[in-house]
């Protein structure tokens, strides 16, 4: 799963940065238990919770080269075919993780390398040269990126604890998110938080932030595209299709150096997945799934026993 984490000092006024951005890391660490990790200037900090999942020796981060800092909580799916692109033009590489792909792509592409990767996503990167910091979300915003930008301090974080704790953030209630919840049980503004202040990076977007200037730009490199005009054909075309793509989906998520494994809702859609990647899959897949009954199920105590489960597995979901 891993976590990023990020301060912005535009004032260079916060004391003790380093010490807050660890305190606030540890707030994370159930995203990544397996290694963390920190960079800091005098203007920036960032904080890193790592999951091992590609390259397990080496894959640590922050990512720094040429004075390119970048932390990412995801995973790049085509990054094996964007390294070798990368390595024909000059590039060399000391890892074989997509982590360091991210930096190089940046690198070699600039800030619209984004449109490059086939992934899910939450990237910060720190280009020292320009004195700027580019924050990107997955197209369809898969991986969580929240911020707040207050005081001329600006906090990112893959989760709002990362935020709320900060010493200096003030909790107040967002009524409208609230609101809006008790009537539709969902916020009708994807960017609206239960606590003020605090918004979300929105999916197919990315911030360029001008450490000079303290500007922020928000720029869109993705959008659902439109469908001019849709071509009549029979439904097995359409049947072959969806399988083509599904199964093409599902073999480029199963690169890992670690077992993978399907958590199973009882439904379609994850006994789907689950056949596919067996279909892939060189070991036996490893499937889990919630049972209540070994546990004297009843409907009474049916949040309880969730809790209860939630806890033992170490799952950070509050009901």
């Amino acid at each position: 799963m891993c976590s990023i984490l990020g301060i912005i000092d535009f004032e260079k006024k916060i004391t003790l940065k380093k010490d807050i951005i660890r305190n606030l890391n540890q707030k994370l660490k159930h995203r990544g238990p397996d290694d963390e990790g920190y960079y800091d200037d005098k203007i920036v900090s960032f904080g890193f919770n790592r999951l091992s999942i590609i390259d397990l020796n080496l894959g640590n981060q922050p990512i720094v080269n040429n004075d390119v800092i970048s932390i990412f909580n995801g995973e790049i799916f085509n990054f094996k075919k964007l390294k070798s692109e990368l390595e024909e033009i000059g590039f060399n590489f000391k890892t074989r993780s997509d982590s360091e792909v991210v930096n190089i792509a940046y690198q070699a592409w600039g800030p619209n390398f984004i449109k490059k990767l086939d992934g899910m996503f939450a990237i910060a990167i720190y280009d020292k040269k320009i004195k700027k910091i580019f924050l990107y979300r997955d197209r369809v915003g898969i991986k969580p990126l929240f911020y707040y930008y207050k005081n001329n301090t600006f906090l990112f974080s893959s989760e709002i604890k990362g935020i709320i704790h900060y010493p200096y953030f003030r909790k107040e209630i967002n009524f409208s998110a609230i609101y809006s919840y008790l009537n539709f049980r969902y916020t009708t503004n994807s960017n609206l938080n239960f606590f003020k202040d605090v918004h979300r990076v929105k999916p197919g977007h990315y911030y360029e932030i001008n450490l000079d200037s303290a500007k922020i730009q928000d720029i869109c490199y993705w959008s659902v595209p439109k469908i001019e005009y849709l071509e009549e054909r029979k439904e097995s075309y359409y049947l072959e299709k969806l399988d083509f793509l599904l199964n093409k989906s599902i073999k480029s998520q199963m690169i890992s150096d670690v077992p993978i494994g399907v958590f199973l809702s009882g439904g379609l859609d994850s006994s789907l997945i689950s056949a596919i990647a067996n279909k892939y899959s060189n070991n036996k897949l490893n499937t889990f799934s919630v049972r209540f009954d070994e546990a004297g199920y009843d409907e009474s105590n049916k949040t309880e026993l969730m809790k209860n489960y939630l806890k033992t597995n170490h799952l950070n979901v509050t009901i």
